[in-house]
């Protein structure tokens, strides 16, 4: 959602908490009263398809971040194995690859050089999985480690892909927010005139709740309207 449709979105509120504080006088008016039940089920699917966007892009993050810590647990294990064969057999180039190799350190990596460590550590790993039995590290943990890798990578590319749902769910967002502003403009911006002589207090308040506020401090696109034409009465 963006901040102007969050704005906008705090302004439908406010049209709905006003239905709701005059509802005996718009049922007098029965098609304007129906416009403003379409408008409360027309706010209300807005609030569940950004509460389904919201809980996706979550979701696959949240799993892209299991599958990295899982990565990191077994790496960092693995490798403190791999690094004490380097000592013990003068491999210096491997001693530093290895060295400080720690949950933390991997942790404080960005991303595209998370992924380089970890693939030439995983290497490294598969390349000696045959001597590092005596230093802890099996073959079960070094494919392991190689597995926690690939998942992640799985993990991320979900995550990336969320990218198109979320593509889909903007477009879905505005149709909605569409499909609000079409009702409350073509149908209960213009049947507000029809009580508007018999209760001038009633419809200024009325204009008053239709106003958009900027509680983000950005300014609306140019050509998004804040408010209904007709001023209040004086």
């Amino acid at each position: 959602m963006t901040p102007h449709q969050e704005n906008k979105l705090v302004m439908y509120g406010s049209v709905i908490a006003f239905e709701k504080r005059f509802t005996g006088l718009l049922a007098t008016i029965p098609a304007l009263a129906a416009a403003f039940s379409d408008f409360a089920a027309a706010v209300g699917l807005i609030k569940s398809k950004s509460k389904q966007k919201e809980e996706a892009v979550a979701g696959k993050f949240e799993s892209k971040e299991k599958a990295k810590a899982a990565l990191v647990i077994s790496l960092a294990a693995a490798t403190g194995g791999l690094h004490a064969y380097a000592r013990k057999n003068n491999l210096e180039e491997m001693k530093k690859l290895t060295y400080k190799v720690t949950r933390a350190s991997l942790n404080k990596l960005n991303q595209t050089d998370f992924e380089q460590k970890v693939e030439i550590l995983c290497g490294l790993l598969e390349s000696n999985k045959d001597n590092l039995s005596n230093y802890g590290v099996d073959a079960a943990k070094v494919t392991a480690v190689r597995a926690n890798m690939n998942a992640y990578l799985s993990a991320k590319e979900a995550h990336k892909g969320g990218g198109n749902e979320k593509s889909g769910a903007n477009i879905a967002m505005d149709e909605a927010f569409a499909a609000a502003d079409d009702i409350l403009k073509g149908d209960i911006d213009r049947m507000m005139e029809i009580p508007r002589e018999e209760n001038p207090d009633m419809y200024n308040e009325y204009i008053s709740s239709r106003v958009i506020k900027d509680l983000s401090g950005t300014k609306k696109p140019d050509s998004e309207e804040v408010a209904p034409p007709t001023p209040p009465v004086q």
